[in-house]
């Protein structure tokens, strides 16, 4: 399949950042990671959510929970690349793109 020059852009910004966090898991601390692949035990999340803290901003819960598992000890762990992932296809366009980005702020 060949991709366009947006389907490109969109992923290598995906393939870059997934890397990113796989060379710094190796150091034992990922810095990011997206709720569509982010599982989490209940008990867990329950115990260390705190909703409070940033409830104002309109993106980034998935960045929060990561943060206050890491400061809690919990074991976090990261699927290998290709093994456990969640695909969903990409904008066509800078302007798709926009919308979207637009449509999930609201």
């Amino acid at each position: 399949m060949s991709l366009g020059i947006y389907d490109w852009f969109f992923e290598v910004d995906v393939i870059l950042a997934n890397y990113i966090n796989h060379s710094s898991y190796g150091v034992n601390r990922p810095v990011i990671c997206s709720g569509a692949n982010l599982l989490f035990k209940k008990t867990s999340y329950l115990e260390v959510i705190a909703l409070e803290s940033h409830k104002h901003i309109a993106s980034g819960d998935d960045a929060f929970l990561l943060r206050n598992m890491q400061q809690a000890n919990k074991s976090i762990e990261l699927g290998a690349l290709n093994h456990c992932q969640v695909t969903t296809p990409n904008p066509n366009s800078i302007r798709a793109f926009i919308a979207a980005a637009f449509k999930v702020v609201r």
